[in-house]
């Protein structure tokens, strides 16, 4: 009896490799930009969490019972030493591997900022230090005093804003570059403290987010869907 023998032809192999390739073409972009959005969720969720648990951590060691009594705000120590409060925080809580003076280069990237829409750009620079982390988020922290309404004058606040992976790219407001508060008990806030809902949103807003080279209100809307980047 005679074996025979079947194979592919060269055409058929090629048309096959043809096809994957066309899929895969189609596919994996899609993968990894949903890959690195969950990367870049997880990186700003952890990242909040480190600072407040920070927070938390130097109202223990100072033997204060609110945020807004610490050194971070009054620049004294308990045994009335004087101190820079905010890189005191950082310097005690986070692993410093570089600090930038005011509005000086080389933590933040240079380049301008871009919106997530791709409509505006600007170029970013921090107001007071910035930190270079051993994560590779740069930070920079600001403390603010709430005085828009009356009722409220006195509260203080942290200005936290942050490119999770530092000068490395996108560089785009929402994906790697937010900025976020703590408020005076020293909790967690996707809301600038000093407009009470009355002169910003009070529920987290995706086009402010999609149009924010800072990453305005994206940091609500993350927390609004589960902490799932699908703006």
């Amino acid at each position: 009896m005679m074996n025979i023998r079947s194979a592919f032809t060269l055409t058929e192999v090629l048309v096959t490799l043809s096809i994957i390739g066309v899929v895969s073409a189609l596919t994996v972009p899609t993968l990894m930009n949903q890959y690195q959005k969950k990367t870049q969720s997880v990186q700003i969720r952890k990242s909040i969490n480190d600072f407040v648990s920070a927070i938390d951590m130097l109202i223990t060691e100072e033997g204060k019972t609110s945020f807004k009594a610490t050194s971070v705000f009054t620049d004294v120590l308990p045994d009335n030493t004087s101190v820079d409060g905010i890189q005191n925080l950082i310097a005690q809580h986070f692993k410093i591997i570089k600090t930038c003076d005011a509005k000086a280069a080389g933590c933040f990237a240079s380049e301008k900022y871009r919106t997530i829409d791709n409509t505006s750009s600007d170029t970013f620079q921090c107001e007071e230090k910035a930190y270079v982390l051993a994560n590779s988020a740069a930070i920079c922290v600001s403390k603010k005093v709430n005085s828009a309404q009356a009722q409220v004058v006195g509260r203080p606040y942290l200005v936290i804003q942050i490119d999770i992976n530092g000068i490395e790219k996108p560089n785009i407001g929402g994906r790697d570059m937010f900025n976020f508060y703590i408020n005076k008990e020293g909790e967690f806030d996707w809301n600038n403290p000093s407009t009470m809902c009355m002169n910003g949103p009070c529920t987290p807003s995706s086009s402010t987010c999609k149009t924010s080279s800072i990453g305005n209100n994206c940091i609500g809307v993350l927390s609004e869907n589960n902490w799932i980047m699908d703006y």
